[in-house]
Formats: structure tokens, C-alpha cells, sequence
């Protein structure tokens, strides 16, 4: 009779027991079919699920970033109804690159890549990589669960602002620039 083991791993629970038991266990699919990739999804889904626990916390860290977009905002469309354009910009194009910075933003400085250096630090990464699943593919499901979340929640933002303020926006038609944009 195989013996089943539970044990906690940061915020996903894993079971070891015989192989095919449990879906976090890899079965005879091979060592990363669906099941690791389901593995990997609930570590991004708790990601998500330990962020929004604490209420407050989240609420008012939303009600920050709503605030920054709207004070950046309102400063530039200020300055720029005054002066009609800055270095060249109008007034269009430099409240268009304040929205999509935000944007931006939201997709870059939002990573949990601190807890590497955490673990290795707190002594932590030899009990990481004990446990039957890929250090690295498990910060960077977290990472994902965070991206994810604050992307979703900037677009919910992003839409109220633009349906409440509706505010001017530039649209790029020139190809060259796109493609050197996104280069």
C-alpha cells in the first residue's frame, strides 16, 4: 500500500503519493504534460488568491494607482492647455503617452522576482528545490498571476476612466513607428 505524504510548499498545497492519484502528481503522461502545466496554473491562480485576501490592502493599493493615473493626468492636461504643446507635442499626443505608460507600467514594475533573492537570502531555496516542482517555473507562474492581476484590474480602470473623462487620444498610423515601438 503506497503511502500518501500532503505537504505545504509556500501557498500550494502538493501531494505526494502514487503516481496518477492526484493532479498535481505527474502521471505516466510524462514528467510535464497537463498535469505540470495545471500545477503551474494554481500556482498563479493562489498568486491571485493571496493578493486579494487582504481587502483593504488591495483596495487601497488600487485606489493608489488610480490616483497616480489621474493626478499624471490632470498635471499635463493642465500644463498643456496653457502652452498647446510641449517640445514639440501636442497636447493629444503627450495625455496618449501618459495613458499608455500607464499601461505599461502595470505589465513591467509588477513582478515578484524580490523573492529570489529573499529565498536565497533567508536560506529558503534548499527547501525549494526538495520539493517536486521547478524553482524557476514556479516564480514565474507567481510572476504571471501577478502580471495578470494588475493588468486586469488597470484595464477595468483604464475603461471607467476613459468612459468617465473621456479624454483626447492619439492614434499611430505610421507603421515605422509602431514597429519601432515595439522593437
Amino acid at each position: 500500500m503506497a503511502r500518501n505524504v500532503w505537504f505545504k510548499s509556500g501557498d500550494l498545497n502538493l501531494h505526494m503519493g502514487r503516481k496518477g492519484t492526484h493532479p498535481l502528481v505527474p502521471s505516466q503522461e510524462g514528467i510535464c504534460g497537463s498535469t505540470c502545466m495545471k500545477k503551474y496554473y494554481l500556482i498563479a491562480r493562489n498568486m491571485w488568491d493571496q493578493t486579494v485576501m487582504y481587502r483593504l490592502n488591495f483596495t487601497v493599493w488600487r485606489l493608489r494607482m488610480v490616483l497616480r493615473l489621474i493626478t499624471t493626468y490632470f498635471l499635463w492636461d493642465v500644463l498643456l492647455r496653457q502652452t498647446g504643446d510641449f517640445a514639440g507635442y501636442t497636447h493629444t499626443t503627450i495625455l496618449t503617452y501618459v495613458l499608455l505608460t500607464s499601461l505599461l507600467e502595470a505589465i513591467v514594475f509588477s513582478s515578484r522576482s524580490y523573492e529570489l533573492a529573499d529565498d536565497v537570502n533567508n536560506g529558503n531555496l534548499s527547501n525549494y528545490l526538495l520539493k517536486p516542482f521547478n524553482y524557476f517555473l514556479y516564480h514565474a507562474a507567481r510572476d504571471i498571476g501577478d502580471k495578470a492581476m494588475n493588468i486586469a484590474f488597470f484595464v477595468v480602470e483604464f475603461t471607467l476612466f476613459f468612459l468617465l473623462i473621456n479624454p483626447p487620444f492619439f492614434i499611430q498610423t505610421n507603421l515605422l513607428l509602431l514597429l519601432l515601438f515595439i522593437i
